[in-house]
């Protein structure tokens, strides 16, 4: 940030590490995880309690490994209501999620390393780039509003990674091209707040509510932090908080 500068590698190399830990831990990534561990652990709820045969065989196991009491059992047709009802909700250990992150988190390092890193600036008086509760943004590079049924990829061509790093310096990341640093007129930081935007999951953080922004409808018009909330089609979701 004092020398507006990635020439340095080393540094940009912990800029890179601390974006591979935004990336592998936040609330949104972290729930979805265990969405999806939950499913598969309702699906296997659900076949161990098919029959009153198999239920029998799962509370032999379980009396065996020593998980269930040798008096201690609960009924076939009792679970079988718990499990078709499905009002419960299945939660993991704080060191679970943290494990599955740092695998993460080596993955995204090593594939956010790979990528050409440019460096975009805001000049100074500038009220420059926004970021959010979701800080590395990842979009298609030849389009960032593509949606599709498969999304982009931390390692897929063709995509980019957006990263503020400050309020007046932000990177971006792709497989292809070169390198680059360069100053931004407004029109161009607004262009980048207003993709950088829609990847909230809830809150944008910005330095001061006058901050610029544009996006797709807005037409190339450059629109300020103050008319965001009032803005059905920014992006973010219908809670979203905005704080200065």
């Amino acid at each position: 940030i004092a020398s507006r500068s990635i020439a340095d590698r080393d540094d940009l190399g912990k800029v890179i590490e601390l974006m591979a830990l935004f990336a592998a831990r936040n609330p949104a990534r972290r729930e979805n995880w265990r969405e999806t561990e939950e499913r598969v652990l309702k699906m296997m709820m659900d076949l161990a309690s098919a029959t009153p045969e198999r239920w029998a065989d799962q509370m032999r196991k379980a009396k065996a490994d020593g998980y269930v009491p040798a008096q201690g059992e609960v009924s076939y047709e009792d679970m079988r209501e718990f499990v078709e009802k499905d009002s419960y909700k299945i939660t993991f250990a704080t060191h679970h999620h943290l494990e599955l992150e740092f695998k993460s988190w080596q993955l995204l390092a090593g594939l956010l390393g790979r990528r050409q890193w440019s460096l975009m600036r805001a000049r100074p008086g500038q009220t420059g780039f926004v970021t959010t509760d979701q800080p590395v943004a990842l979009m298609w590079s030849d389009d960032p509003n593509k949606r599709g049924f498969y999304g982009p990829g931390f390692g897929l061509a063709k995509t980019a990674v957006l990263f503020p790093v400050s309020n007046e310096l932000a990177l971006l990341g792709t497989f292809e091209g070169e390198p680059r640093e360069g100053d931004l007129a407004e029109r161009g930081v607004a262009m980048v707040n207003g993709t950088i935007i829609p990847h909230a999951h809830k809150q944008v953080y910005a330095a001061a509510d006058d901050f610029a922004w544009s996006m797709q409808h807005t037409a190339g018009r450059v629109m300020r932090g103050s008319q965001l909330l009032a803005d059905q089609m920014a992006g973010p979701p219908e809670k979203a908080e905005a704080e200065a």
